[in-house]
């Protein structure tokens, strides 16, 4: 499961490489409930269920089928059900909507009880009724979203995408990681804390963190953080 922010507005928890524009995306997840949540803005889908391939798990491919060099790890059963997408799929793009599923697992990804004030949109159309209750059937799945997945997430690495005649998506330009701050330790993490077995604490102390170094001529940096205590 892959919970990812939207550069077009909600909330931007985005990890690992994904596709750009989504609010949440579900891969790898099975019989995972999304409930009663509000995905608005996302410029591409705003709930997504689709099968993943791995390229990097091949070697121990727990879990999926080994196939041709990928690990492929099947979305199945989760239950997308009590949220209120809105002016999803801004990209334009054809799949792009609210709602989406490319799986066609068995048992499907199971969508129902959404809304969208302005009229839900999906991928495959209607999708609280041929991928909606009863949720213990297979899915239908659609093989123009998973194009569509493969263009924006870039999973071949090429430049340009893969896209289908008319697609894109905005691609990663640059990565830059910016130095975290150093922070002291906590003087005494049983203050106030009830008398336990770990409390109080008898064991080695942190170090301060130490000040930083900086060679010249160089950007500003701050202190490496100060090493965890020992058990």
């Amino acid at each position: 499961m892959r919970e990812t922010g939207s550069p077009g507005g909600g909330d931007d928890d985005r990890v690992g490489v994904t596709c750009r524009g989504e609010d949440t995306l579900k891969r790898v997840a099975e019989h995972h409930p999304a409930a009663r949540a509000r995905r608005a803005r996302s410029l591409a889908w705003g709930i997504v269920t689709h099968d993943f391939p791995d390229t990097d798990m091949t070697a121990d491919c727990s879990g999926g089928t080994n196939s041709g060099g990928v690990c492929l790890f099947t979305a199945m059963g989760n239950v997308t059900r009590g949220n209120t997408p809105q002016n999803n799929g801004g990209f334009g793009n054809p799949t792009n909507s609210d709602l989406a599923n490319q799986s066609s697992s068995n048992p499907r990804n199971c969508f129902y009880g959404n809304m969208d004030p302005d009229g839900l949109t999906s991928e495959p159309t209607m999708i609280e009724t041929v991928d909606g209750q009863p949720c213990d059937t297979a899915g239908t799945g659609s093989a123009p979203l998973a194009a569509e997945l493969v263009c924006a997430a870039n999973f071949t690495g090429t430049n340009p995408p893969p896209c289908p005649p008319g697609s894109s998506y905005p691609q990663a330009t640059q990565i830059q990681i910016f130095p975290l701050p150093s922070e002291q330790p906590m003087p005494d993490p049983c203050a106030g804390a009830p008398r336990t077995r770990w409390c109080p604490y008898a064991g080695p102390q942190s170090a301060p963190a130490p000040a930083p170094t900086c060679p010249a001529p160089a950007a500003p940096c701050v202190a490496a953080p100060a090493p965890p205590c020992a058990a």
